[in-house]
């Protein structure tokens, strides 16, 4: 896999999917046109607040194979997500890593990322630099829902790299809704959910499918093994949720995953250690630091 797509993919794990039980080799029918992509949160009624927080993760290499095999991987991702119910949430990211190969020059990616999303989902602002060496990009543009029905599909207007625009049927999700849904879930008893996806993500231009696999909740308590930063911010008083998400170009038939990330989430949207995987390797982002910021709820008493 080249530097550039994992670039484009490794942005995702701050946005969550800032999320496996699953492996990269998973196979799954076509979803498109099934009826299988949720359209609102299981069980109805308000999503989820999603919890403001400030994490780091550091990224080691869980494994690797192949004849060009990576042999390395050092780096960290930080991300600050803020907002609330009301006023939407918004996202500064950065990650740093160097990739390491049996052949050639070690590689360092470097990503800085800001987007914000609406409460009620109508819109996504994003921008995205990435720096590879010599070379520098980036993505920059806002998506909005066409109308406030579940299934209503996007409009994508992108400045760069190129200015294009561009329509995709819906439902589809934005990045923060996403998470939203997956939880929503979870908490409904729901062991697989697909989605469709907007995240801005590679060239902005694409809209992607997405299958979860989620895990047995694992409830509070003070007793469960969890990392050392998650204990500190108090996380072992909330829920859990062991969770996979593939990610793949939409069409029809069996189709491999592009990418799948694993981790668990929390139940406030909190994402504990996370394991990426490429295909050809895998990169694994342990909880360094976690710093809880509020809770999500609608700030003032705004409802």
């Amino acid at each position: 896999m080249s530097t550039k797509h994992v670039a484009a993919i490794s942005s995702r794990a701050a946005r969550a999917p800032g999320v496996r039980a699953t492996g990269l080799g998973l196979l799954v029918l076509a979803l498109a046109g099934s009826g299988a992509f949720a359209a609102a949160p299981a069980g109805g009624g308000a999503p989820m607040p999603l919890a403001p927080h400030r994490a780091v993760y550091d990224l080691t290499l869980a494994d690797s194979s192949g004849s060009r095999a990576v042999t390395g991987v050092s780096g960290r991702i930080a991300y600050e997500f803020s907002g609330d119910a009301c006023a939407g949430y918004s996202l500064d990211f950065r990650q740093l890593a160097i990739l390491e190969r049996q052949e050639g020059e070690a590689q360092q990616i470097d990503i800085r990322s800001a987007t914000h999303e609406d409460a009620d989902g109508s819109s996504f602002r994003f921008r995205q630099d990435t720096a590879r060496g010599d070379a520098d990009e980036r993505v920059q543009g806002v998506a909005k829902r066409n109308g406030a029905a579940d299934d209503a599909g996007i409009s994508v207007n992108l400045t760069r790299p190129e200015r294009k625009t561009f329509e995709a049927a819906g439902p589809i999700a934005f990045p923060s809704g996403h998470l939203q849904r997956i939880i929503a879930a979870a908490r409904a008893g729901e062991s697989t959910l697909a989605v469709k996806l907007y995240d801005a993500a590679e060239d902005g231009a694409k809209v992607f499918d997405t299958f979860v696999v989620i895990g047995k909740k694992a409830p509070a308590s003070p007793d469960r093994p969890i990392e050392a930063a998650a204990r500190k911010a108090g996380l072992d008083k909330v829920d859990r949720w062991p969770v996979s998400v593939s990610y793949y170009t939409p069409g029809s038939g069996e189709r491999t995953p592009i990418y799948a990330i694993a981790f668990d989430l929390y139940e406030n949207g909190v994402s504990g250690s996370m394991r990426m995987n490429y295909g050809d390797f895998s990169i694994r982002g342990e909880l360094r630091d976690l710093e809880q910021r509020g809770t999500g709820a609608c700030a003032n008493g705004r409802k």
